[in-house]
């Protein structure tokens, strides 16, 4: 296991090892999954076996808006367990929330509410194309990378333009808009990608340890849901700026994205 880390810069090198390199990706014996009872002998056998690459999210403002406007965050639990969060974004006298809810024993937040319900919604947020990018938490990807030691490396996760786009609208409402409206999404994409652009380069040239920088797009990205054409109309200079900072900073990139990237 002591080789955990080298094996898997082999592995980015293109080189073959034998025995394979196993790398769980998400898995946390640190964090969330090793306080897990339900987990925690499957993170031992992990420590023990893989190469691992925990996940580490460093971006918590909603659509990696920074300064400029108000924004809070409440979480309350309901008697069965569930963990709801709501998000609160005010600029210009209006406030918009959306809500989240997580099941007890389930890492993951499913949305129960989105930010875009109707055209004003759409309208507010087509006038903050001019807020400040959102900071990313370098300390997080630090610490992480410190408690992994040689196990492995980081996995940073940062949702792309299109993926943090599309997650706003319910996604009929999303669907019809990029047919009939698609300059006006293409104008929340430009504005989006240009946040998530500033906070890639921050993460690349601040953070001060190794990592893999993952790039989530929508599933939706992909056909039936969208031609060729429409994703790299929408998405194809995001994908190119990410690739160049990504190899100015050597940092190995993952783009786990199913248009034509």
């Amino acid at each position: 296991m002591g080789q955990g880390r080298k094996a898997l810069y082999e592995l980015l090198g293109g080189k073959a090892s034998w025995p394979p390199v196993v790398a769980p990706f998400g898995l946390d014996p640190f964090g969330w999954h090793g306080a897990q009872e339900s987990y925690r002998e499957i993170c031992e056998y992990a420590l023990e076996h893989c190469t691992l690459l925990p996940k580490v999210v460093p971006f918590q403002a909603p659509l990696f808006i920074g300064g400029g406007a108000e924004l809070t965050a409440a979480q309350e639990i309901q008697p069965d367990g569930t963990l709801i969060r709501r998000h609160k974004l005010g600029a210009r006298g209006k406030y918009l929330v959306t809500e989240e809810a997580r099941t007890p024993d389930d890492s993951s937040w499913k949305t129960k509410r989105r930010w875009i319900e109707d055209d004003s919604d759409l309208e507010f947020f087509l006038s903050l194309g001019a807020m400040t990018p959102a900071k990313p938490d370098t300390g997080a990807v630090r610490e992480k990378e410190r408690q992994v030691g040689a196990h492995g490396l980081p996995y940073v996760e940062v949702g792309d333009p299109f993926y943090t786009v599309c997650e706003m609208f319910p996604t009929d409402m999303f669907y019809i808009k990029t047919l009939t409206e698609p300059e006006t999404i293409e104008q929340l994409l430009y504005t989006t990608a240009g946040r998530i652009i500033s906070g890639i380069e921050e993460l690349c040239h601040e953070t001060g340890c190794p990592f893999i920088l993952r790039l989530i797009g929508a599933e939706m990205a992909a056909p039936p849901f969208m031609s060729r054409g429409s994703f790299l109309r929408f998405e194809g200079k995001f994908y190119r700026d990410a690739a160049a900072i990504t190899r100015r900073y050597g940092v190995p990139a993952s783009f786990h994205c199913h248009g034509p990237v």
